[in-house]
């Protein structure tokens, strides 16, 4: 009589185990890869959202400025919420990412500096900041920010 022949189960779940060992660590290397290319798109959004921002925040009129402070009140550091109708471009985008990825947010604030020599109540330069925030996984909440000084052209 001749032997069976075939494979066993043993043989089966070790050629199954010896297959894992060898390829988790791609797997794995893999996944993180597909990791790293999300965090680098997502910080490539928050720095075209921030200077997308400080573009549209630089072209604001000066009286747009004198008139929003002139409506609400400031913190008592002299901080201005920087409303999004200073920046609306950007909110869009802001918008059309959290399509793809629900955890981004903007925000800015401004101030008004004093100048040397020149009245206390003088308003012809502002200080604003600007915020974009996201979580990622690997590092969770992740803030980027960008600040920039605007004085009001001669007329």
């Amino acid at each position: 009589m001749r032997p069976a022949r075939g494979i066993t189960l043993v043989e089966v779940v070790l050629a199954l185990f010896i297959l894992a060992l060898v390829l988790g660590p791609f797997l794995r290397n893999l996944v993180g890869q597909a990791q790293v290319g999300e965090d680098t798109e997502k910080l490539q959004m928050a720095t075209k959202i921030l200077q997308s921002m400080k573009e549209e925040v630089c072209t604001v009129r000066f009286r747009d400025f004198w008139t929003y402070a002139g409506k609400n009140q400031p913190d008592q550091d002299g901080w201005y919420v920087l409303d999004d109708m200073f920046w609306p471009h950007s909110k869009d985008e802001v918008m059309a990412y959290q399509k793809k990825y629900r955890d981004f947010e903007a925000s800015g604030t401004f101030k008004f500096v004093k100048r040397q020599g020149r009245p206390p109540d003088d308003r012809s330069m502002v200080f604003f900041r600007v915020f974009v925030a996201w979580f990622q996984p690997n590092q969770g909440r992740q803030v980027r920010s960008t600040s920039m000084i605007v004085i009001e052209p001669k007329s």
